[in-house]
């Protein structure tokens, strides 16, 4: 994040698309089933707690929920018997730690900015700090948005250009349906998009041919994979297998063997 920030084209970039999200807020005296049903259902990875007086207290995120959920409940540890340590319980604490309220497990240190800052200086604050997110706040230190290091990567991501890279399935004997071949086309965009990360692909063909027994039924098919990379020659990798699916997976795995992918 720290090194994507030198340039300050994409700060400003990135302050002008930037969204800031809407805080999900919850009393600290919320019960805790009841706040993760609602971050499940709505698909939120954190919340800001708020005192009754609406002042931002703390904040709890799913791996909050998640790690209180595989320690010993806050004040039901099971004591020692016939000298042995004391042993959690974790099964049977967890029904209970459900009902603990929020201000159990949440996280009393974080990052609070006041919302009049310019986005600029928000993004500086979140950069520069311990934590994932910015909690934005009023005078009265009311949470007014959030920022978080994905809302961030998201942006980046959003104001990349997206580059079409060309991936073509040639069943030279026609013998496949649409279906398999809309399959193979798929899982083809896949492998592409996973290695595009690391090593960039101009194109990316698999070529099919079906080996027949004297019954005219299928024997095995052999298929041959051909990536173009953008720097440096053709890749071609060859396979043999009596399942096409088989087939595409060993061509992928000989061609990521062979570039030490």
């Amino acid at each position: 994040m720290k090194a994507l920030f030198q340039d300050s084209k994409l700060v400003l970039n990135i302050s002008k698309n930037l969204i800031v999200q809407e805080p999900y807020v919850v009393l600290d005296t919320a019960c805790l089933k009841d706040v993760y049903s609602s971050m499940r259902k709505d698909e939120k990875s954190r919340i800001v707690v708020v005192s009754k007086n609406d002042t931002v207290v703390g904040i709890l995120t799913r791996r909050d929920i998640y790690t209180s959920l595989l320690s010993p409940a806050p004040s039901d540890r099971f004591g020692k018997q016939g000298g042995k340590k004391s042993t959690p319980y974790f099964d049977r604490d967890q029904p209970k730690k459900l009902d603990y309220p929020v201000k159990t497990f949440m996280t009393v240190r974080l990052n609070t900015v006041r919302d009049s800052e310019p986005i600029p200086e928000l993004l500086d604050a979140l950069i520069h700090s311990e934590y994932n997110s910015v909690v934005l706040t009023d005078r009265n230190n009311h949470p007014t948005g959030i920022i978080s290091t994905r809302s961030i990567l998201l942006t980046f991501l959003e104001l990349q250009p997206i580059v079409k890279i060309p991936v073509t399935v040639v069943d030279r004997k026609h013998v496949l349906n649409n279906l398999v071949v809309n399959q193979l086309e798929a899982s083809l965009k896949d492998f592409v998009k996973q290695v595009t990360v690391r090593l960039p692909l101009k194109s990316a063909e698999l070529i099919i041919d079906v080996v027949k027994n004297s019954e005219s039924q299928v024997k095995f098919y052999e298929t041959t994979l051909d990536v173009t990379l953008i720097e440096g020659p053709n890749v071609e990798t060859k396979t043999k297998s009596f399942s096409i699916t088989r087939a595409l997976k060993e061509a992928r795995d000989k061609f990521l063997r062979r570039m030490d992918y």
